[in-house]
């Protein structure tokens, strides 16, 4: 498990310095489909917090309920952070993906091979992988090529 944190500790400092070389006038500008950056943040704060919420109840012997539709999902993290400004959803993001790394980091090794949920076969390791894939493999080159193109 410590390696697969590593791991998403590094796609995380990848994906910031990808941030921090796109224009700032662009931030708000919708090139990820309906999405604008600050909007992938927003959704990617919202997953992290939902996850951050769904471990600490399987840490309190409360297996969460994976229902969660994750259109529904994605919509609602990035509409509760419309109002918010760029520093205000960058640091929500960075404290969001470090405070669930540090969680996924306090999860006891005899607790990493039971499921999270409880309709669901899903360990924290299979969670984690699922993030470290989502950036590495969705919004990692979606932002590559984004900025190979500004």
């Amino acid at each position: 498990m410590q390696e697969l944190i590593k791991q998403f500790d590094q796609e995380v400092e990848k994906f910031s310095q990808q941030v921090a070389s796109f224009p700032s006038k662009r931030r708000n500008e919708k090139y990820f489909d309906q999405w604008s950056l600050k909007d992938i943040l927003a959704h990617l704060s919202g997953w992290a917090i939902y996850q951050q919420q769904i471990i600490s109840l399987f840490l309190d012997g409360h297996p969460g309920d994976s229902t969660v539709d994750i259109q529904t999902q994605n919509r609602e993290a990035v509409t509760k952070r419309e109002k918010m400004d760029w520093e205000e959803t960058y640091t929500e993001w960075q404290k969001s993906v470090r405070a669930l790394s540090s969680q996924y980091g306090s999860i006891p090794e005899s607790m990493l091979d039971k499921s999270v949920f409880s309709n669901k076969s899903k360990t924290p390791f299979k969670l984690l992988q699922i993030e470290v894939n989502h950036l590495k493999d969705t919004h990692g080159p979606q932002l590559k090529k984004v900025l190979e193109h500004l």
